[in-house]
């Protein structure tokens, strides 16, 4: 990590340690940046969705990149479909999820 700029990091796995072992590097090497892939629905912000524990390993990898003292951005991307639109939208953390139309249309088709 040294030398770099940012961290971007989009895993699959187990997402609290790899989490733990990238905020300890970056804080080791210096590395203040990180952009982190997770998922719509960590903080209970999605109106009428319950995913349960299928989404504990991207709260707890959350919590400790929150924790740590990073810059950090967490991404939490909404569902993948096949419709041909692009259309983002900004949801902070505390507000309800924006965006659920893909998500409404694909459950649709």
């Amino acid at each position: 990590m040294i030398g770099q700029d940012v961290v971007y990091a989009n895993f699959a796995g187990n997402l609290e340690q790899m989490s733990k072992t990238i905020v300890e590097a970056m804080e080791a090497t210096g590395l203040r940046r990180l952009i982190w892939i997770s998922s719509m629905g960590i903080y209970d912000e999605v109106p009428g969705e319950s995913h349960g524990s299928i989404l504990n390993p991207y709260r707890k990898s959350a919590a400790v990149i929150e924790a740590s003292n990073l810059d950090y951005t967490i991404l939490r991307p909404g569902w993948f479909t096949n419709i041909d639109e692009v259309d983002y939208e900004i949801t902070h953390k505390g507000e309800p999820f924006k965006g659920l139309k893909y998500h409404e249309r694909a459950l649709q088709i």
